[in-house]
């Protein structure tokens, strides 16, 4: 699990302050805690890994519009897992 938060951190770090809280409220708050924890402690990206990420993120916002919250944040961490 702490893998997940780490990825779920990495994503967030990149996203407008506002979307990243509203994608963290779609979390338990236990889950939240230990993802705000990685959040904390995670280093600066590289700019390889944050262009990827950039990438993902575009795509999934371009996403058809039936893609659930939840699907698109999958989408984007299958990505970044893929990277």
């Amino acid at each position: 699990h702490d893998e997940q938060a780490q990825t779920v951190a990495a994503v967030l770090l990149v996203l407008p302050t506002a979307h990243a809280a509203d994608v963290l409220s779609y979390f338990s708050p236990a889950r939240q805690q230990q993802i705000i924890d990685r959040m904390s402690r995670t280093q600066l990206l590289s700019t390889a890994v944050a262009k990827s990420l950039t990438q993902a993120l575009v795509q999934s916002l371009t996403a058809p519009p039936e893609q659930t919250p939840q699907e698109r944040l999958a989408r984007i961490l299958r990505h970044l897992a893929a990277a």
